[in-house]
């Protein structure tokens, strides 16, 4: 869960599985998300920089 500005929290979910690019350097993950909890939608993230592999945690 994220606490966004204002207390509300939500959850990101990737909608699809596996969406990082595991030959890049740095490691890069990018997709579609659904958004739960307090506010609901969907979007796109990019996550670059995080020091270990995003497999299995989302």
């Amino acid at each position: 869960m994220i606490m966004g500005e204002g207390g509300f929290t939500f959850a990101v979910t990737p909608l699809q599985a596996d969406q990082e690019l595991h030959d890049s350097t740095p490691a890069y993950w990018e997709g579609a998300v659904a958004l739960s909890g307090d506010v609901t939608g969907y979007g796109y993230a990019e996550l670059t920089g995080y020091a270990a592999a995003m497999t299995d945690r989302f």
